[in-house]
């Protein structure tokens, strides 16, 4: 495709995603965080800088990170941070990211701001866990779950890799419309009509350990659905929508006195982000197939 159309395209999709960005700046990214805050409403912060590469780049965004916990901080704002291992160069030397991770976790352990490792493609999705020890939920440390891979448990209990952890966030399942990526025929379709009755499983044992779950989702039915059937765990159950949900359904989601979360995403590298959260089944295919090739290309 010529680097014009790539432009243009680039230009599209981001007017279809840019009520999902709180801005590029530390500033713009606060001032969302408070009007969240002024409704009643906790914020899940995260800086758009991904794939560190060098020890350069990996220092830039352990200071963006420990610059927003300390504002987050001094301001009193009811808000947790989200970051990705990739960021913090996981994927070239897995020693300097945990290093990193360590100095990025005894800031938010100082401030009092929980943090959140997210799950990305398989390379560190598989590896994610490793932290497990390091990281056991004294510190405020909470871990991403894809729901691809609880799906492996439907017929038994969660893996103990799991439960290790006192905060889980369970994210939508990324079902793949395309037949070529799957194993067998029909898989996709069945993961995606068994989604809503696998995130009730997952949401009643993970209640039963007594460990904090978050959804995060924008499928309005399935959101719907889990609010009306999970109200015996309110306790240890929350729900979090990125940033720029349809307004009304969010609305109703308040009124549901539901604990309710955003995520809200800042910065300039927003390509990955539209890719992976925004975006699911057959859409998230074709969003990769078009983006993909620039974000690699930076």
């Amino acid at each position: 495709m010529a680097s014009n159309d790539h432009g243009l395209i680039r230009r599209l999709v981001f007017k279809l995603v840019k009520k999902h960005i709180a801005g590029s700046t530390t500033a713009s990214v606060i001032r969302t965080v408070k009007q969240l805050n002024d409704k009643g409403v906790s914020a899940t912060v995260t800086f758009l800088n991904e794939n560190a590469e060098t020890p350069l780049k990996v220092r830039y965004n352990i200071n963006s990170y420990s610059e927003i916990i300390r504002q987050l901080s001094r301001l009193n704002l009811n808000a947790e941070i989200s970051l990705r291992l990739s960021q913090l160069g996981y994927l070239s030397n897995k020693e300097q990211a945990v290093s990193a991770l360590d100095e990025i976790a005894t800031v938010a352990d100082k401030y009092k701001i929980k943090l959140w490792l997210e799950s990305e493609e398989a390379i560190v999705q598989g590896n994610i866990f490793d932290v497990r020890d390091r990281y056991d939920g004294t510190r405020g440390i909470g871990v991403e779950v894809p729901m691809d891979y609880m799906f492996k448990y439907t017929n038994g209990s969660i893996p103990k890799s799991v439960l290790s952890y006192k905060d889980i966030k369970l994210m939508t399942m990324a079902v793949s419309q395309n037949a070529g990526k799957q194993k067998a025929a029909g898989k996709s379709e069945k993961r995606g009509k068994d989604s809503t009755s696998l995130y009730y499983k997952c949401i009643t044992e993970l209640a039963g350990n007594d460990v904090e779950t978050t959804v995060f989702s924008h499928d309005e039915k399935m959101l719907s659905k889990l609010m009306d059937d999970s109200k015996s765990y309110k306790k240890h159950l929350r729900f979090e929508v990125p940033l720029g949900y349809n307004r009304k359904r969010f609305g109703m989601m308040l009124k549901s006195n539901q604990k309710m979360s955003v995520y809200v995403a800042y910065g300039k590298d927003w390509i990955p982000y539209a890719i992976n959260k925004l975006t699911e089944g057959r859409i998230r295919d074709i969003a990769k197939t078009v983006l993909d090739g620039e974000a690699g290309g930076k």
